[in-house]
Parts: C-alpha cells; sequence; structure tokens
C-alpha cells in the first residue's frame, strides 16, 4: 500500500473523527494544505518521522504501518481505552469566556474500565475535556486544570459543578437550586459572591454539562 493509499485508508477510517476532511485533518496537524495536498497528490512518496509520529500521536496510528505500510494500521494499544475530544475553549470560573462557533479539537485518551466503572458514564461519546482558566473555584478547580465534563447529565436539581452557558459566554461554576425556585450560581472560591438568578427573571442560563472529574487534581 503506497503512502497515497494509507493516508487515504486514516482520513475514511481513523478512530477519533471518522470521514475527516482532509483541510480538517491537515490543519489538526499544523500541515500547510499545500504540503498536505502533495502528499495526497501522491507527489510525496514519503513522510517524515516527526510527521508521522504527529499521526501516530493524535489518531492511533501504527507508526511503523505509516512509514513503511508493513502491519496493521492501529495500533491494539489502547484497545482498552477510549477517546475523547479535547475541546480548545476555556470556560471561565472568572469572568467567562466567549465560545467561538468552531473551536479547536484535539484527542486525549482515558481508560473504558475508569470511564465506566468509576465516572460511571455509559456512553462516552457525551465526554469531552476542557481547561479551565480563573480562579473563582479554586480550591475544587485551578486556572489550567482539564476537567472532563459529561454533555449527557445537565441535572442540577441535587447540585453540583457545571459547565453553563450565560449571554454567550461559558463558566464552570456550582450550582444549587433553592426551594423558591431560584438558582444560585457559586464560586468555591470565597472571595467571589454568590450570584442568584430568580427562577422569573428571564435571565437563561443553559446548562451542558457536568463536570465529573478534575483530571489535572481530583475533583
Amino acid at each position: 500500500m503506497e503512502l497515497i493509499e494509507r493516508i487515504a485508508y486514516i482520513l475514511e477510517n481513523n478512530q477519533v473523527k471518522p470521514g475527516i476532511s482532509e483541510y480538517e485533518f491537515a490543519k489538526s496537524l499544523k500541515v500547510s494544505p499545500s504540503k498536505f495536498s502533495e502528499i495526497r497528490s501522491g507527489k510525496v512518496k514519503s513522510i517524515s518521522s516527526s510527521l508521522a509520529l504527529e499521526i501516530s500521536k493524535y489518531y492511533n496510528v501504527d507508526f511503523k504501518w505509516l512509514l513503511t505500510g508493513e502491519g496493521t494500521p492501529f495500533s491494539n494499544k489502547d484497545e482498552d481505552c477510549i477517546t475523547l475530544e479535547r475541546v480548545h475553549i476555556t470556560p471561565s470560573c472568572g469572568i467567562g469566556t466567549v465560545v467561538l462557533d468552531e473551536a479547536e479539537v484535539t484527542p486525549i485518551t482515558l481508560g473504558k474500565k475508569l470511564i465506566q466503572n468509576i465516572f460511571r458514564v455509559g456512553n462516552h461519546s457525551n465526554l469531552k475535556v476542557f481547561t479551565a482558566t480563573g480562579d473563582s473555584m479554586e480550591p475544587t478547580i485551578f486556572s489550567g486544570d482539564d476537567v472532563l465534563v459529561n454533555f449527557g447529565d445537565c441535572n442540577f436539581n441535587n447540585g453540583g459543578v457545571f459547565v453553563i452557558e450565560k449571554f454567550g459566554d461559558w463558566f464552570i461554576k456550582r450550582l444549587r437550586l433553592r426551594f423558591d425556585g431560584n438558582l444560585e450560581i457559586i464560586s468555591d472560591n470565597n472571595k467571589y459572591e454568590t450570584e442568584i438568578i430568580k427562577y422569573d427573571s428571564g435571565t437563561v442560563v443553559n446548562i451542558k454539562g457536568r463536570v465529573i472529574k478534575n483530571l489535572s487534581r481530583g475533583l
């Protein structure tokens, strides 16, 4: 199998984003479209080991197969793992962050047993990883911490830490629903005041998902 065929196979069958476009694939690897076009046209017959390593790392492709065509396309070393999306927007533990329409995404791998048995999440497609920014959730979450978010769990009736969207900005905050129907948006850092959203205020708070794990420290 020639390099052009191996690349085509990866585009169609990779485990991170099957059927990914050439543009998205090149962008994820920080390869210029013109350079990738030369690879896809067959003009370039081989790639550097550094580029092969990047493809191998991001898309779980067997390094030797990618360079030589020998062996099998996808490594079996991560068969007990699940690849999730790391979304490159930073929900704020402070003043909020505006979410771009097309956020960059790169893969991150976690153990299947950890997700199913410890986090109790059956549908791993609901899981995404975000990097927090700001200090308002300290000491639970520090700026720069990676947090695992379950987009399939938006039930805040019993409280918890959530990624929320308000007025176009995304935040990580603790939520508590009061008996009077009002919603408390709480910062774990006590230097910040609790925000109270009255149920009849007309303010829309979109619950994106529950933070189920601080991957950097433990939640």
